[in-house]
């Protein structure tokens, strides 16, 4: 019996439990993760190939091949790294993201606390099963990294950093979306809440506390760059790579603090767990006394007060049922007025402190910080856009209420429309922080009028496409997980993938970029700081820089609406497709 248990603690089992092992029987099945190492595999075989070819040209002396040898391997380590290091976080907190939830409210959680299984077997075992995919991911390119190697130039430490540093990283994203999957059903909104939790950890944060130290406490860089590194992952990863691109800089800083930052990451995912471990028993110990708070019904008084404001409603709305109740069904914000509220002033107060620090560095007058914050401000709302409109059908299918909608005199074309304009209307207001801070600047002199005539087509054609990609995705796949990663492909696809690619054989080809110049007219990240970097020049005629010169504002806007058009005609026939596939992919 002694030996039993030497080897039962050994093992962990006590930590994993059957949970662990339930779940990697899932996994094993289950397609996506397949598709996710095999594209995984594609891309860094892209990445080699491209590399080596634009390095080992064919006209060029072998002495001089051998040399370059060491800056190829070099180049290819800092690609994977930095590719796992943020794939990883990605895996990890998309599957993480419905780990509690589906407990919860599949009445499931109730029954296990009711086993032998402890709060802190469930935590752990969904926490390891979906953290193998990543180290799976990370185990696919060691082989890689181990054979850049022999290249030269290549030092095990920054190897042995960067795979310690994006394992930890992705424990502490799970253990923060395991965290929100407590309190959230939807996965979408656990995932938003996970991308503002790490953006005010690791942007927001540190930039006001080291500005705050820097401007008040006169504080040198030199004294609290290591609080900066280990408190950074992106940070410490970045100083890494200078470090692996020219050895002679900042080596003590990362070989004597990127352990310190690892043990720092898993510590705090250990609270965290601690904490989602209590949380889930809490939630469980509810459940089994039938208090679910899935569902809770709304008072006399309440209904009493409404049921004109509800009823005129239902009129208003006449044939479009579905988009009644698209559009009285939130998609952002907490359950209760309060919670709304709540985030609401945490969001403004968090932008007025940013705002402060800038204006008394007199970035105000800077058309770089404008153009910075406008490039910054489109890639946000263009994450929430894609997260949000890829869950209005998947989101039935999971609520069982799919087949019944079908069942109605509904139209697939009235569905469609209907899902498309509500949307629409909650995309908007992520939108809102790019179009308030235009508004605002352009009141106050700092950025001409017209920043807001051409910004609208930039907007509209990003929804438009996202939208259909989104609606497209959401109607094929039958999770919500599942078609928020797939609705990430499209806008990769054209924005990062396709403009990489083309430059690697312009560099390999020798051809010409004119080509390349006009497509990347066409993106809309580069499209919104070009905008805003020639309204917001002090006197003089309005110039943008967009094609390889300068344009005026006709020409500018003829540009922006050309890109709006054709992202709305791709957008317009993923939604066309996805109407085909309404009755055909209904569970």
């Amino acid at each position: 019996m002694r030996e039993f248990d030497v080897q039962y603690w050994l093992g962990l089992g006590w930590l994993t439990g059957p949970i662990f092992g339930k779940e990697l029987r899932v996994s094993s099945r289950r397609r996506r993760h397949y598709v996710i190492r095999s594209l995984y595999v594609s891309l860094l075989v892209v990445i080699m190939s491209f590399v080596w070819v634009g390095a080992m040209r064919y006209d060029q002396m072998s002495a001089y091949q051998s040399g370059e040898l060491a800056e190829v391997g070099r180049i290819v380590t800092m690609l994977v790294t930095w590719s796992q290091f943020l794939l990883c976080q990605v895996v990890a907190g998309v599957m993480l993201s419905t780990a509690i939830s589906d407990e919860i409210y599949n009445k499931t959680l109730g029954v296990l606390m009711t086993t032998p299984i402890s709060g802190l077997q469930i935590v752990a075992g969904k926490l390891l099963s979906k953290l193998l995919q990543c180290i799976l991911l990370v185990g696919v390119s060691l082989p890689i990294l181990a054979t850049v190697r022999v290249f030269g130039g290549i030092p095990w430490a920054y190897v042995l950093s960067s795979v310690c540093i994006t394992l930890s990283m992705s424990v502490w994203v799970g253990s923060l979306s395991l965290f929100f999957s407590i309190s959230q059903r939807k996965a979408y909104v656990v995932i938003i809440q996970t991308i503002v939790a790490l953006g005010m950890l690791f942007a927001l944060i540190p930039f006001l506390v080291f500005w705050f130290l820097d401007q008040f406490l006169r504080i040198q860089e030199q004294k609290w760059l290591p609080l900066f590194l280990i408190s950074n992952p992106y940070a410490m990863m970045a100083f890494a790579t200078q470090w692996l691109m020219s050895p002679r800089a900042m080596t003590s800083s990362v070989v004597k603090y990127w352990p310190w930052h690892c043990a720092i990451l898993l510590a705090g995912s250990g609270l965290l767990l601690s904490w989602c471990t209590v949380r889930v028993r809490k939630v469980a110990l509810r459940q089994i006394a039938g208090n679910t708070d899935a569902v809770k019904l709304p008072s006399h008084k309440t209904m009493r007060a409404t049921q004109g404001r509800r009823s005129w409603l239902l009129r208003h709305m006449g044939n479009w049922p579905v988009l009644w109740k698209d559009l009285r069904t939130p998609v952002l914000g907490g359950k209760t007025r309060f919670r709304r509220i709540l985030n609401w002033c945490i969001i403004a107060g968090t932008l007025i402190l940013v705002y402060v620090a800038i204006g008394v560095e007199g970035g105000f007058s800077q058309r770089d910080m404008h153009a910075v914050m406008s490039c910054l401000y489109t890639i946000l709302a263009a994450l929430l856009t894609i997260v949000i409109t890829a869950t209005p059908i998947t989101s039935e299918k999971e609520a069982r209420s799919w087949p019944i909608l079908l069942g109605t005199a509904q139209t697939d074309w009235r569905i469609l429309a209907s899902k498309w304009l509500a949307m629409f209307r909650w995309s908007l207001p992520v939108w809102g922080l790019l179009f308030g801070h235009l508004a605002v600047f352009t009141l106050c002199g700092f950025i001409h009028p017209a920043v807001l005539i051409l910004m609208l087509p930039v907007a509209l054609g990003v929804i438009n496409l996202l939208l259909g990609t989104g609606l497209y995705w959401s109607a094929r796949m039958r999770r919500t997980t599942t078609a928020v990663v797939c609705n990430f492909t499209v806008p990769l696809m054209l924005w990062a993938v396709i403009p990489v690619v083309w430059v690697m054989m312009v560099e390999i080809s020798r051809m010409s970029d004119n080509g390349l110049e006009v497509y990347m007219s066409w993106n809309p990240f580069f499209q919104a700081g070009s905008v805003v970097d020639g309204c917001a020049r002090r006197g003089g005629l309005l110039k943008f820089y967009l094609i390889g010169g300068t344009q005026n504002v006709w020409e500018t806007l003829q540009l922006v609406w050309q890109g709006c058009c054709v992202y709305s005609v791709i957008g317009f026939g993923f939604a066309w497709r996805a109407m085909q596939l309404f009755r055909r992919r209904i569970f």
